[in-house]
């Protein structure tokens, strides 16, 4: 946490009674950023004073704890606010003049972006201390993407120009959602793509793990059974459809297949898992993934990103970082100040 080495003996309202403010207090007592906090002060160095490093840190996190979508806003707040100026560590006795100027900021922005690495390991460190306090937490691990939307000018324009210009974002591009990527063979996949499995001329799977025998006369695409995990031959199983379920083959005869076809994992790790994905068990767990939604929707919603104002990939990368430290700082202080029923909350005081 980035304390205030000395109180005001002068102030204009008690911190005793913080009420909403109890949420920023959390996050700044139980994030992990001194490391953070006396890089920056090393970086400033001799330089001027007017905005101590620590107050101007806490008023940013304060900025993701309460949903401010822009510096302007943030600044309004703490104009108006006295309390969460103190409470940030600016000089109650300045009054509005410590409220650093939107320069100030950029300023500031531009050196923790220059931290980023400081910021990733205070994420780190988050996880690891919620470990301790949640012994299960990692048993199930899901990835997800997350596209942002930004502001920016054409590509045309911005060739053209061949400036860097920050009030617009030259990392941003055209996006489309598309399933892709290259095997460990070497070979490219797509989405809606089938690939034969090796060793079977007329047996295919799909992105999403689904088998399929082709039957030699008709050409006609059948499901094969899951016929389960074999762990000794670190295999994926798979039965006939025709012996299985009795289904008509018209090609029977032709098909090298047999009764049974046995898929080593290593023939697409990322597709097969001794948890087949056709099985029923997968889609139960796979229905966990609707926790990481949540996390995107925070970041959208609660955090603002879906109505932004943050130009560039480093500084989008370093603003959601921030905003997961914030999010699991809240959780641990939660727990720690015995209210794990509200561990998920980022609105409730504590």
């Amino acid at each position: 946490m980035a304390t205030i080495q000395q109180k005001q003996l002068f102030v204009c309202s008690d911190l005793e009674n913080l009420g909403d403010l109890e949420r920023l207090k959390l996050a700044i007592d139980y994030l992990p950023d001194e490391e953070l906090v006396l890089s920056l002060e090393k970086q400033r160095d001799k330089g001027r004073d007017k905005y101590p490093v620590r107050a101007v840190w806490n008023s940013i996190i304060a900025g993701v704890v309460y949903e401010h979508v822009s510096i302007e806003s943030l600044r309004r707040e703490l104009l108006r606010n006295a309390q969460l100026r103190q409470l940030c560590g600016f000089d109650v006795l300045s009054g509005i003049e410590s409220v650093p100027t939107k320069w100030a900021y950029s300023r500031f922005l531009r050196n923790l972006m220059k931290n980023s690495n400081i910021i990733e390991k205070m994420f780190n460190t988050l996880i690891d201390n919620l470990k301790e306090l949640l012994p299960d937490l990692g048993e199930y691990l899901v990835f997800d993407g997350k596209g942002i939307d930004s502001l920016a000018n054409g590509r045309k324009k911005r060739d053209i120009l061949k400036t860097q210009d920050n009030r617009s974002d030259s990392d941003a591009d055209w996006g489309v959602k598309k399933y892709r990527g290259r095997s460990s063979d070497g070979s490219l996949w797509e989405k809606d793509e089938t690939k034969v499995i090796t060793g079977f001329w007329n047996a295919v799977y799909n992105y999403k793990g689904d088998i399929f025998c082709v039957c030699p006369k008709t050409g006609n695409m059948r499901n094969m059974a899951f016929g389960g995990f074999e762990k000794k031959r670190g295999c994926l199983k798979y039965r006939c459809p025709a012996v299985h379920y009795g289904i008509e083959c018209k090609g029977k005869h032709l098909c090298d297949l047999g009764k049974s076809i046995r898929i080593p994992l290593s023939e697409n790790r990322r597709i097969f898992t001794p948890l087949s994905r056709s099985s029923y068990k997968w889609k139960n767990v796979y229905k966990m993934r609707t926790s990481v939604e949540r996390v995107n929707s925070r970041l959208d919603v609660s955090f603002g990103f879906e109505n932004h104002f943050i130009r560039g990939l480093q500084k989008m990368k370093v603003k959601c970082g921030i905003a997961l430290c914030v999010m699991l700082s809240m959780a641990i202080g939660r727990i720690k100040e015995k209210r794990k029923d509200l561990m998920r909350s980022l609105v409730q005081s504590a």
